[in-house]
Protein backbone atom coordinates (compact mmCIF):
# COMPACT_ATOMS: atom_id res chain seq x y z
CA UNK A 1 0.00 0.00 0.00
CA UNK A 2 1.26 3.46 -0.88
CA UNK A 3 1.65 5.76 2.11
CA UNK A 4 -0.27 8.98 2.65
CA UNK A 5 2.70 11.21 3.40
CA UNK A 6 3.16 14.46 1.48
CA UNK A 7 5.67 12.82 -0.90
CA UNK A 8 3.12 10.15 -1.85
CA UNK A 9 0.37 12.74 -2.22
CA UNK A 10 2.45 14.84 -4.62
CA UNK A 11 4.13 12.10 -6.64
CA UNK A 12 1.50 9.36 -6.53
CA UNK A 13 -0.36 10.52 -9.63
CA UNK A 14 1.31 11.47 -12.88
CA UNK A 15 0.06 14.75 -14.32
CA UNK A 16 -1.16 14.99 -17.88
CA UNK A 17 1.59 16.29 -20.10
CA UNK A 18 0.12 19.71 -20.75
CA UNK A 19 1.59 23.03 -19.74
CA UNK A 20 -1.26 23.71 -17.29
CA UNK A 21 -0.93 20.33 -15.57
CA UNK A 22 2.86 20.57 -15.35
CA UNK A 23 2.59 24.09 -13.91
CA UNK A 24 0.16 22.93 -11.22
CA UNK A 25 2.25 19.85 -10.46
CA UNK A 26 5.43 21.91 -9.95
CA UNK A 27 3.51 24.35 -7.73
CA UNK A 28 2.20 21.41 -5.67
CA UNK A 29 5.78 20.17 -5.23
CA UNK A 30 6.84 23.58 -3.90
CA UNK A 31 3.78 23.92 -1.64
CA UNK A 32 4.63 20.52 -0.12
CA UNK A 33 8.03 21.92 0.90
CA UNK A 34 10.16 20.27 -1.77
CA UNK A 35 12.67 21.92 -4.11
CA UNK A 36 12.09 20.83 -7.73
CA UNK A 37 14.75 20.71 -10.42
CA UNK A 38 13.67 20.56 -14.07
CA UNK A 39 15.41 17.94 -16.18
CA UNK A 40 15.42 17.45 -19.92
CA UNK A 41 12.79 15.01 -21.21
CA UNK A 42 13.85 11.37 -21.32
CA UNK A 43 17.01 12.04 -19.28
CA UNK A 44 18.15 12.77 -15.74
CA UNK A 45 20.10 15.79 -17.06
CA UNK A 46 19.16 19.07 -15.39
CA UNK A 47 18.98 22.15 -17.53
CA UNK A 48 19.12 25.89 -17.10
CA UNK A 49 15.75 27.48 -16.27
CA UNK A 50 16.93 30.96 -17.24
CA UNK A 51 15.63 32.51 -20.45
CA UNK A 52 18.33 33.83 -22.81
CA UNK A 53 17.68 37.37 -21.49
CA UNK A 54 18.00 36.29 -17.85
CA UNK A 55 21.13 34.28 -18.65
CA UNK A 56 22.76 37.26 -20.36
CA UNK A 57 21.89 39.51 -17.41
CA UNK A 58 23.25 36.97 -14.89
CA UNK A 59 26.59 36.68 -16.69
CA UNK A 60 28.70 33.58 -16.24
CA UNK A 61 27.16 31.27 -13.69
CA UNK A 62 26.96 27.54 -12.98
CA UNK A 63 23.99 25.83 -14.59
CA UNK A 64 22.18 22.61 -13.85
CA UNK A 65 20.65 21.49 -10.61
CA UNK A 66 21.62 24.69 -8.86
CA UNK A 67 18.55 26.12 -10.61
CA UNK A 68 15.92 25.04 -8.12
CA UNK A 69 12.49 26.51 -8.71
CA UNK A 70 11.32 27.85 -5.36
CA UNK A 71 8.90 30.63 -6.26
CA UNK A 72 5.39 29.38 -7.13
CA UNK A 73 4.59 32.72 -8.81
CA UNK A 74 7.33 32.14 -11.41
CA UNK A 75 6.50 28.50 -12.17
CA UNK A 76 4.10 29.25 -15.04
CA UNK A 77 6.65 31.28 -16.99
CA UNK A 78 9.46 28.79 -16.31
CA UNK A 79 7.38 25.77 -17.36
CA UNK A 80 6.15 27.56 -20.49
CA UNK A 81 9.74 28.47 -21.46
CA UNK A 82 11.02 24.98 -20.62
CA UNK A 83 8.36 23.18 -22.68
CA UNK A 84 8.95 25.46 -25.67
CA UNK A 85 12.71 24.85 -25.42
CA UNK A 86 12.73 21.08 -24.76
CA UNK A 87 9.24 19.83 -25.66
CA UNK A 88 8.79 18.03 -22.35
CA UNK A 89 10.33 17.62 -18.92
CA UNK A 90 11.34 15.36 -16.09
CA UNK A 91 11.37 16.50 -12.48
CA UNK A 92 13.93 15.83 -9.79
CA UNK A 93 14.17 16.99 -6.18
CA UNK A 94 17.16 18.86 -4.79
CA UNK A 95 17.91 16.66 -1.81
CA UNK A 96 19.51 19.14 0.59
CA UNK A 97 16.94 21.86 0.10
CA UNK A 98 14.12 19.29 0.34
CA UNK A 99 15.56 17.75 3.57
CA UNK A 100 15.66 14.32 1.95
CA UNK A 101 18.18 11.53 1.46
CA UNK A 102 17.82 8.70 -1.04
CA UNK A 103 19.05 5.13 -0.76
CA UNK A 104 19.64 3.75 -4.27
CA UNK A 105 19.88 -0.03 -4.46
CA UNK A 106 18.46 -3.00 -6.36
CA UNK A 107 14.65 -2.87 -6.28
CA UNK A 108 13.05 -4.67 -3.37
CA UNK A 109 10.66 -4.38 -0.42
CA UNK A 110 10.43 -1.09 1.45
CA UNK A 111 11.40 1.16 -1.43
CA UNK A 112 9.56 4.40 -2.15
CA UNK A 113 10.13 4.63 -5.90
CA UNK A 114 10.81 1.96 -8.46
CA UNK A 115 13.20 3.39 -11.05
CA UNK A 116 13.87 1.89 -14.47
CA UNK A 117 16.37 -0.95 -14.74
CA UNK A 118 15.45 -2.74 -11.50
CA UNK A 119 16.64 0.11 -9.27
CA UNK A 120 14.88 1.01 -6.04
CA UNK A 121 14.95 4.41 -4.34
CA UNK A 122 14.07 4.64 -0.67
CA UNK A 123 13.38 8.26 0.26
CA UNK A 124 14.21 9.34 3.83
CA UNK A 125 12.95 12.53 5.45
CA UNK A 126 15.65 14.33 7.41
CA UNK A 127 15.59 16.91 10.18
CA UNK A 128 16.28 20.42 8.81
CA UNK A 129 19.98 21.23 8.66
CA UNK A 130 21.15 17.62 8.33
CA UNK A 131 24.14 17.32 6.03
CA UNK A 132 26.32 14.41 4.97
CA UNK A 133 30.04 14.87 4.37
CA UNK A 134 29.89 12.72 1.22
CA UNK A 135 27.86 10.11 -0.66
CA UNK A 136 27.65 7.00 1.49
CA UNK A 137 28.08 3.85 -0.56
CA UNK A 138 28.65 0.14 -0.62
CA UNK A 139 29.07 -2.45 -3.36
CA UNK A 140 25.52 -2.20 -4.72
CA UNK A 141 23.98 0.76 -2.90
CA UNK A 142 24.52 4.47 -2.29
CA UNK A 143 22.88 7.15 -0.18
CA UNK A 144 22.70 10.62 -1.69
CA UNK A 145 21.98 13.90 0.03
CA UNK A 146 22.97 17.55 -0.09
CA UNK A 147 23.69 19.42 -3.30
CA UNK A 148 22.39 16.63 -5.50
CA UNK A 149 19.08 15.80 -7.09
CA UNK A 150 17.20 12.58 -7.87
CA UNK A 151 14.36 12.08 -10.34
CA UNK A 152 10.85 11.55 -8.99
CA UNK A 153 7.68 10.14 -10.56
CA UNK A 154 6.48 10.58 -13.24
CA UNK A 155 10.00 11.00 -14.68
CA UNK A 156 10.60 8.87 -17.76
CA UNK A 157 13.84 7.59 -19.19
CA UNK A 158 14.31 5.59 -22.39
CA UNK A 159 14.27 2.44 -20.23
CA UNK A 160 10.99 3.22 -18.45
CA UNK A 161 9.24 5.42 -15.91
CA UNK A 162 9.82 6.13 -12.23
CA UNK A 163 6.86 4.77 -10.27
CA UNK A 164 5.75 5.44 -6.70
CA UNK A 165 5.40 2.16 -4.77
CA UNK A 166 5.63 3.27 -1.12
CA UNK A 167 5.95 6.20 1.25
CA UNK A 168 8.90 8.06 2.70
CA UNK A 169 10.59 6.93 5.88
CA UNK A 170 11.89 9.09 8.73
CA UNK A 171 15.68 8.79 8.72
CA UNK A 172 16.76 6.04 11.10
CA UNK A 173 19.36 6.71 13.80
CA UNK A 174 22.13 4.90 11.89
CA UNK A 175 21.63 7.21 8.92
CA UNK A 176 21.58 10.35 11.07
CA UNK A 177 24.76 9.15 12.84
CA UNK A 178 26.45 8.93 9.41
CA UNK A 179 25.81 12.66 8.99
CA UNK A 180 28.08 13.48 11.95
Amino acid sequence: MIGVDSFSSVFGGAPAHTETHWTEHIRAIIRAGYSPVLCKPGTPEAGCILTPGQYKKAGKHPCGYLHVIDNPAKVGAVVSYWLSKYGGLNVGLHLGRSNMAVLKQPAGPGMTVEAPGGIGHTWFTLPPGTTFPKVLQGADWSIKHGDRYVLVPPARLSTGAHRLVGGTIAAPEWLLAAAL
